[in-house]
């Protein structure tokens, strides 16, 4: 037997409800995109589905990129796994282990995907629908939004309660759902633990060997219904980054400079001491920014260590009492150590693909590895996370590499770190090389090699970043952003950012955490106010429809 739902809703929560539909925006400014489903291999990024059936779709539910993860021809019944993933491994673990990471170090981290409906072949009458989600993790373990505690309505001829809505168990916990088109909206749910004064349902935990999301679905409904899932994301994990690049392998080769090929960018192949040298070609197979990459073949040395690739710089030109200075190298040399003495990371991408290398033996991870030299004699050097290789896994895969600054140690003294000593400033010498260690055969393609450097962070609640914290933040809020300095929600405008904004009227860039003489913090009564007026201009503009 089909349940119909019928809800009621105060008053307040109706109109709370309506003002929350119209300000919150689902652009998310700080957060990192983990499913957008374009991959082909494998198909929808590695998703799977138990009780359902799901398809890549270039036409509906399309959000991000050119496809959606299409949960098609969906029955009604309980089905509790109508699209899922296990990852234990490649860039989507790392941004799982970075949203955990985050959690734990109390950052306001949201899980956010877009969710689309297509109702067309539903018959019958009117029937209840529900879409539940899961996490699961080391630590906290198994966590979910149970069907009939995330999304609900009806559907079918007759309805008045119409499918989706947010169940009061996720808008309790702060969920927020946002319309972002035709039978699209924007879902932006917290994670974490709950606690008295911050309910929250799905949390990650630190440490975890394994990452599991899901969504599962329940109803009562004739005929089939179409979902669509997209632009799955991480928000507030991570500290708002700019990006330069360094090395991307776009350039031509110039046939007039025999003996040099441009493409290389100046990497060569070895040039550190005795160490095995990579072997180089450029490709296209594995571009992640333009359309060329580096690949650095391990086949012919199967398994080990090596600092295999290297890019140098010296700018004398005659050594000696009387040496020269090329101004243009020098120029180069200088540029680099500033660039990355002002950077907090240094990143790159590599693509994999396992092949069997018979009889070379099969890998099962492979570690990168960096050192920058200069003329002072440092060797700062740091390595990144390995990545695991399995021969039940033959499809392409792309990690990002990505090492703190502070991470690089002199190989000399592990007591000098390259952010604490820093270069050389005027240094004539400069190297950087790369290091492969992997225990078989594989080859690798590199790409972006490049600096990412924290965005710093204003006054909090300053959402128009002029240093103050004032009425004109609160406008910018009240008309969706986007905002800057956000603490609380970060690329989501929501009701928590007017909260972090009335913590903070009446700060400034130089008034720390006290507020200034001159601030005047409204009052909830004048707020009330405020939000009194703000929803009768929405009854005001729904009358003239």
């Amino acid at each position: 037997m089909s349940v119909i739902y019928r809800t009621r809703v105060g008053v307040a929560a109706v109109l709370l409800a309506a003002v929350c539909l119209v300000f919150v925006g689902a652009a998310s400014l700080n957060a990192q995109t983990v499913y957008s489903f374009e991959n082909t291999s494998p198909v929808l990024d590695g998703w799977t589905a138990g009780d359902a059936s799901i398809v890549p779709s270039t036409t509906f539910g399309v959000t991000d990129g050119s496809k959606s993860m299409l949960i098609d021809n969906l029955t009604s019944s309980f089905k509790n796994n109508i699209g899922f993933i296990q990852t234990t491994g490649g860039t989507d673990f790392g941004y799982f282990s970075d949203a955990a990471t985050a959690i734990a170090a109390g950052k306001n981290v949201k899980l956010e995907f877009d969710f689309s409906w297509d109702l067309t072949n539903v018959t019958g009458p009117a029937a209840f629908a529900q879409l539940g989600m899961f996490l699961n993790s080391g630590g906290p373990g198994y966590t979910e939004y149970q069907v009939g505690q995330f999304l609900g309505g009806n559907v079918g001829t007759g309805v008045t309660d119409f499918f989706p809505r947010l169940d009061p168990k996720a808008a309790g916990d702060g969920v927020s759902l946002t319309s972002v088109g035709p039978n699209t909206i924007h879902l932006a749910i917290p994670l974490g633990a709950s606690t008295p004064s911050q309910p929250k349902t799905l949390n990650l935990g630190t440490g975890s060997t394994y990452y599991q999301v899901g969504f599962k679905s329940n109803g009562g409904w004739g005929g089939t219904m179409d979902w669509a899932i997209d632009n799955i994301k991480f928000s507030g994990a991570q500290t708002p980054t700019t990006s330069q690049t360094l090395f991307s392998w776009e350039t031509p080769d110039n046939p007039a400079t025999t003996g040099v090929d441009e493409r290389f960018e100046g990497w060569v192949q070895g040039g550190v001491g005795t160490n095995t040298p990579h072997i180089h070609s450029i490709v296209t197979t594995g571009a992640t920014d333009g359309t060329h990459a580096l690949q650095i073949d391990r086949t012919g040395q199967a398994s080990g260590f090596t600092w295999g690739s290297s890019y140098s710089l010296n700018s004398v030109v005659n050594p000696g009492p009387s040496q020269t200075i090329d101004p243009t190298i020098q120029g180069k040399i200088d540029s680099l150590i500033s660039k990355i003495s002002a950077a907090d990371f240094v990143a790159f991408d590599v693509t994999y693909q396992y092949k069997d290398q018979f009889p070379a033996p099969n890998p099962t991870y492979t570690q990168f590895g960096l050192f920058f030299t200069d003329d002072a004699g440092h060797q700062f050097q740091a390595f990144g996370p390995g990545i695991n290789i399995s021969s039940t896994d033959p499809a392409q895969h792309t990690a990002t590499i990505k090492i703190s600054l502070a991470d690089f140690l002199d190989f000399n003294n592990a007591n000098v770190s390259l952010k604490t000593e820093g270069f050389h400033v005027g240094s004539n010498t400069f190297e950087i090389a790369l290091a492969t260690n992997t225990d078989g055969a594989q080859v690798y393609q590199l790409d972006n090699f490049r600096l990412l450097t924290n965005v710093s962070q204003g006054v909090p609640g300053d959402y128009n970043g002029n240093g103050v914290v004032d009425m004109a933040d609160y406008v910018l809020w009240r008309n969706g952003g986007p905002l800057q300095n956000e603490v609380n929600s970060i690329g989501t405008v929501d009701s928590s950012d007017y909260t972090a904004w009335r913590a903070n009227f009446g700060h400034t860039s130089g008034s720390g955490s006290g507020v200034s003489a001159a601030a005047a913090v409204p009052e909830p009564a004048s707020f009330g106010l405020i939000l009194a007026a703000m929803v009768g201009g929405l009854f005001t503009v729904r009358s003239k429809k």
